[in-house]
């Protein structure tokens, strides 16, 4: 491994070992990123520009009925981008996917440092699926809401890269999404189209 990588990997690894499992709280059945489900786009958008988050978009979406929103930043000590994911104007999906890298080591660690905190939190995943070059996913399903009946669903990936220069570096993504609320929404929709 090249010095310059190594330093990398170690820095994060130390940056990270840090972190008290708490800091992974802002990813939970009560919502994603510190926003609870069901905010609506405009609450989103000024929480996380006053955090310093980037909007991907300036403007308001065209279609209010289903479309998502994207801000770079960092978030819990990781550059990457976060995208929320909105029926009807309401917050239901949440998904973080991590700076895209051609650096397959540091994935692995990252995804390891990922998944770790997340069975200490929320207990072994339901389903491990591998896939080809090593790539994974890892599902929690299911896992409750405090003081709601909703339940939410936690798919983590790692993507590493294949070592083509035309293709998509590695990547680790966490999407949460709280399937009960999305189901309601999903629902109400239905019904104002007369389906």
């Amino acid at each position: 491994m090249p010095r310059r990588s190594f330093i990398l990997v170690a820095l994060f690894t130390l940056l990270l070992a840090g972190l008290p499992l708490e800091s992974f709280a802002a990813a939970g059945p009560n919502g994603f990123a510190t926003i609870p489900w069901g905010a609506d786009w405009e609450k989103i958008d000024n929480t996380l520009r006053q955090k310093g988050f980037a909007p991907q978009e300036n403007t308001p979406p065209a279609n209010l009925r289903e479309f998502r929103r994207s801000f770079k930043g960092n978030f819990l000590g990781y550059d990457g981008v976060l995208t929320f994911s909105f029926l009807q104007n309401v917050f239901y999906q949440g998904e973080f996917v991590t700076m895209e890298t051609q650096d397959n080591n540091l994935m692995r660690i990252w995804g390891q440092q990922f998944s770790t905190n997340l069975t200490k939190k929320y207990g072994s995943p339901t389903r491990r699926v591998e896939g080809e070059k090593g790539d994974y996913d890892l599902s929690w399903d299911g896992l409750p809401v405090p003081k709601s009946a909703d339940k939410i669903d936690i798919l983590m990936w790692v993507h590493f890269w294949d070592g083509n220069p035309a293709t998509a570096t590695a990547k680790v993504s966490m999407r949460y999404t709280n399937k009960t609320l999305e189901q309601r929404l999903q629902a109400k929709q239905r019904e104002k189209s007369g389906l």
